[in-house]
């Protein structure tokens, strides 16, 4: 039991709130596995593209965030992620929308279409789910980032020091 305590110490952050930068990474890989709408067909793959580079450049911003970490991540993450959804529930709006009637005014069309993409926010399949999940927590953790409370790179403890320099310095010349 004392082993297995001494490895999960190891492989968390010790900044609690990276684990919620984590989580939303770990959120964007899996939604492009999740279930998405099959009525795109081909079209998904526009979509699902996008938020898997963000998934990506989600675990390189962990490691090197460069000087400009919140930039790093509103670009790499944020926008190909905002990208790849919207172009999904495009597809999704326009290729499964409802059938429409040749005695239907041009009004009462576009009225219907607005009501049924509104009611189909309410039904997001998981791959949706877990993309607007994982949004969050990496927006949550990038406010904390810009307000000087988080840090990145990811920090780890490390067991070969003292007590009082546990700490795994990004800067430190370590080897595993």
């Amino acid at each position: 039991m004392k082993r297995v305590a001494e490895f999960l110490r190891s492989v968390v952050p010790t900044d609690a709130f990276q684990l919620l930068f984590l989580a939303g990474i770990v959120c964007l890989v899996v939604a492009h596995g999740s279930k998405w709408w099959p009525d795109a067909g081909p079209f998904n793959a526009v979509g699902v593209l996008p938020i898997i580079f963000a998934g990506a450049a989600g675990y390189f911003v962990c490691f090197w965030p460069g000087n400009h970490p919140v930039c790093r991540i509103l670009g790499l993450i944020f926008l190909p992620t905002m990208a790849g959804l919207g172009l999904t529930f495009g597809f999704l709006a326009y290729f499964s929308g409802p059938s429409r009637s040749v005695l239907e005014s041009t009004g009462s069309v576009i009225a219907h279409r607005i009501y049924w993409a509104q009611t189909l926010l309410w039904k997001l399949p998981q791959g949706f789910q877990f993309c607007l999940i994982g949004l969050f927590l990496i927006a949550i953790f990038t406010s904390r980032l810009a307000f000087g409370i988080a840090t990145l790179p990811l920090s780890f403890w490390r067991e070969d020091l003292p007590r009082n320099q546990k700490l795994l310095d990004p800067g430190d010349d370590y080897n595993c």
